[in-house]
């Protein structure tokens, strides 16, 4: 394990506390898995929000909020064909722990356990396992296989946000194959249903998605006013996850304007923010797009060690690795510099 990362995240108190008390009580745990854990189990994550605001909006929810801050690997047991929130809970965040790790098998064999095995599901904690299985097989097996299941799955949905739900994350797929015309079709069918059902956390994540599309589509100034949107709408709900996003997106619109220092400015209140949350995708994404930002500002070598430090975080879909990849490529040659030669091929 890399102890400048072990060092790093151990020190935030968050997760200092509980890591002591786990030594005091001499229980045995493995300290990655531990730290990955409680990453996403931290308040204000895209994770717990994402979860939280979906529990909430079942109609026999007996709670808002779920507190998974103290939740452990699951066991054998967890399987037990009873309901129980916590259980519920636990296993949907080891999921998402294990994806972000690349570990997809892991994740689609507890989705399908919950699936088969588990009686008593709410409406949205079905979604989110469904939508959670659909995702990694996305990562395992396709993206043409994941857009199948979707297709199956919207003939049988259990409501509108579950609809909602399938055709974002559709909409997401079919922007990473380029396909952006129907990308775009999709987006605003989800955008629907989340603004009409006030599920913030979904409508800023999909207002970002949408951002991400058009600038892939050089539809800048669009690209601009959808990051824009997630911004103001992580203001008003609070939502500290969609905020560092936004600011990373919006990084690149400002620094390819030549505004460099403002560009730099978002990215280090991003980066504050991630580290809080302890989102390691998050920071991949900043280290990344400081070091488009750099390639703007005339340093080739800073941004060279940004994009390898930005590689040096897990990440679950080898298309992002490679998108990036060729987006740095292109800018950098876009200066007149060659690659180094340990670049020529993605890292």
């Amino acid at each position: 394990m890399d102890m400048d990362y072990f060092f790093k995240h151990i020190s935030s108190p968050n997760v200092l506390i509980p890591f002591l008390r786990k030594i005091r009580e001499g229980a045995p745990f493995d300290i990655p898995e531990y730290l990955g854990l409680r990453s996403s189990s931290l308040p204000g994550s895209r994770f717990t929000s994402i979860l939280n605001e979906m529990r909430s909006r079942d109609e026999d929810s007996d709670t808002n909020s779920l507190d998974l801050s103290s939740l452990k690997i699951h066991d054998e047991g967890d399987f037990d064909d009873v309901y129980d929130l916590d259980r519920i809970g636990r296993l949907l965040l080891e999921c998402d722990r294990l994806r972000r790790q690349g570990k997809i098998d892991e994740a689609l064999s507890i989705y399908e356990s919950l699936l088969e095995k588990c009686s008593g599901l709410r409406t949205n904690e079905y979604l989110m396992v469904e939508t959670g299985l659909i995702q990694s097989i996305r990562y395992k097996e396709g993206p043409r296989e994941a857009l199948e299941r979707i297709d199956s799955s919207l003939n049988q949905a259990l409501n509108s946000v579950h609809k909602g739900q399938l055709r974002r994350i559709k909409a997401d797929i079919l922007s990473d194959l380029g396909e952006f015309e129907e990308a775009e079709r999709f987006y605003i069918k989800a955008l629907g249903t989340f603004r009409s059902g006030n599920y913030p956390n979904l409508l800023a994540l999909t207002f970002n998605n949408m951002g991400v599309m058009y600038f892939r589509m050089e539809r800048l100034e669009e690209a601009e006013k959808y990051w824009k949107k997630t911004r103001g709408l992580s203001l008003r709900e609070n939502l500290p996850w969609a905020r560092a996003l936004s600011l990373t997106n919006l990084s690149d619109l400002y620094a390819l304007n030549g505004r460099i220092r403002s560009a730099r400015r978002m990215l280090k209140e991003a980066l504050t923010i991630f580290e809080r949350l302890g989102d390691l995708e998050g920071q991949s994404g900043v280290h990344f797009n400081l070091s488009l930002v750099l390639i703007e500002a005339g340093k080739r070598e800073l941004a060279v060690k940004y994009f390898l430090r930005s590689a040096e975080f897990p990440m679950r879909y080898s298309l992002k690795r490679k998108e990036r990849y060729e987006v740095f490529r292109e800018r950098f040659e876009k200066m007149g510099w060659f690659l180094p030669f340990h670049l020529n091929t993605p890292p």
